[in-house]
């Protein structure tokens, strides 16, 4: 699952299937964004040994700007999003980051980023500028190290 205003690396096709082949039972995210937290420390840390994969932490926002779903974690969180109800104020029920985090901390799934990420999320105003007004050049909207084109 891909947003619309995302680029994606050089050989992005086979990536994403070594990446599918590696982790087939789990939700990969392809991005991540440098929003200071555990996730960053430990995607740098995995950088830093060349490992391809660090963990996103639970506490941390969950990115859904681009992420592998096997079926049926992709069945059993529309089966939840059915059935649960968000705290918070209807902003925050209406992010589908935090939809997404929510499931992933109440249902304890582990997400894994890739390292580097594979896809840049788009940030420039002249091509797609943000829906809900954030600024450009938010570091959130950037990802921590981008695999490039």
């Amino acid at each position: 699952m891909l947003q619309d205003d995302v680029v994606l690396c050089r050989d992005f096709t086979p990536a994403v299937t070594r990446a599918i082949e590696d982790r087939p039972e789990q939700v990969l995210s392809l991005w991540v964004g440098g929003l200071p937290g555990r996730t960053r420390k430990d995607f740098w840390i995995a950088q830093g040994k060349r490992e391809p994969w660090s963990p996103i932490y639970f506490r941390d926002i969950h990115h859904v700007v681009a992420l592998v779903w096997p079926r049926p974690l992709a069945e059993e969180f529309l089966e939840w999003t059915e059935e649960s109800r968000l705290p918070g104020d209807c902003r925050a029920q209406q992010s589908d980051d935090a939809i997404v985090g929510a499931w992933a901390r109440r249902t304890k799934k582990q997400f894994w980023a890739c390292v580097p990420c594979l896809v840049e999320h788009n940030d420039d105003p002249d091509v797609v500028p943000s829906t809900i007004g954030r600024p450009q050049g938010d570091k959130g909207r950037q990802a921590i190290a981008f695999a490039g084109s």
